[in-house]
């Protein structure tokens, strides 16, 4: 639904015809999704670059310290 929208709504048993409201805003459906779409990809980067620090060191006989 675009911004700004004009709703109109109706229930008899409260009041008598239409009562219309302004919808302003998205919805945050999709910013949601794409929150937790980096908080993966951010994950899955640290993950792969901490496997890869231990396959480094350990082809190299090296010693990390932290």
């Amino acid at each position: 639904m675009p911004e700004n929208t004009k709703i109109a709504i109706s229930n008899e048993s409260i009041w008598r015809g239409n009562v219309s409201i302004n919808y302003a805003g998205s919805p945050t459906g999709p910013w949601l999704l794409a929150g937790i779409s980096l908080v993966f990809a951010g994950g899955g980067y640290y993950l792969q670059n901490q496997r890869r620090k231990k396959i480094t060191a350990s082809a190299t006989n090296e010693v990390i310290h932290a």
